[in-house]
């Protein structure tokens, strides 16, 4: 892998700048997080999820502030995570902890770059639970510009991602209110129809509520009748045998 850098940063292996955390325990019920790999959001390094762990028993990974986690199953998922304090994470974690020429937070949106996340996806081993080995993860050349620089990009891209984090939310926020809407229109239409001035009367049903003066209350079932689409008959659609396949089936 080749990386293009400004002139005046260096590009080195991951090994000369950190050292894997190989520190292992027996989980036992602590006030420490524990992290599974389903507890790290992708690409973002959230984290998510229940984090107490009581119940985990077995050998893990036990980390410290500034350490980081990267995700050496499936790595296209990009689950890498800064460590804000000390916990135990699950053993499909890598360790990474650095000297002091690299900046871990600066190694961790490294390790989030798309060009390094596919590389690292092109070296797994494993057809059904595909992981990268810790040996290739530390070959990994890296750009390593002066820790000045370093923490100028840590600090610009923790107010950026900070600023898209809340669009984001707001964002979310507006669509769930646009679904809300969306509903309450639907069902506003058809249990109370679209003219706001006809004379209204209780329907009887709880969740209908009233409905205009001159609409019945009818019994669903009296009017539709239930299919089973595997029995349908290649006569009724002009479909040879071959073609029937074709045809777009919803599961229950």
């Amino acid at each position: 892998m080749r990386l293009s850098v400004p002139e005046g940063w260096l590009t080195v292996p991951l090994k000369r700048v950190a050292e894997e955390v190989r520190y292992r325990e027996e989980r036992v019920d602590t006030e420490l997080w524990y992290l599974g790999m389903e507890n790290v959001e992708s690409w973002t390094g959230r984290v998510v999820g229940d984090l107490t762990g009581a119940d985990i028993t077995g050998t893990c990974l036990r980390f410290d502030r500034g350490d980081v986690l990267f995700g050496k199953l499936r790595p296209y998922l990009a689950k890498v995570l800064w460590a804000t304090g000390p916990g135990h994470a699950s053993t499909e974690f890598v360790g990474l902890r650095t000297s002091d020429e690299l900046d871990s937070r600066f190694l961790q949106y490294v390790l989030r770059t798309e060009p390094i996340v596919h590389w690292l996806s092109g070296l797994t081993y494993g057809a059904r639970m595909p992981r990268v080995s810790p040996s290739d993860i530390f070959g990994l050349p890296i750009p390593l510009p002066s820790r000045r620089i370093q923490a100028a990009v840590v600090d610009f891209l923790d107010r950026e991602t900070t600023h898209i984090d809340r669009l984001i939310e707001k964002k979310e926020r507006l669509i769930a209110l646009l679904e809300e809407k969306r509903s309450a229109l639907i069902t506003r239409a058809v249990t109370k129809g679209i003219d706001p001035d006809v004379p209204m009367k209780d329907s009887g049903v709880e969740w209908i509520g009233e409905i205009p003066e001159h609409w019945e209350i009818l019994g669903l079932r009296w009017h539709i009748f239930v299919r089973s689409g595997q029995y349908l008959p290649n006569t009724e659609f002009e479909l040879a045998e071959d073609e029937l396949h074709s045809i777009p089936v919803i599961g229950g």
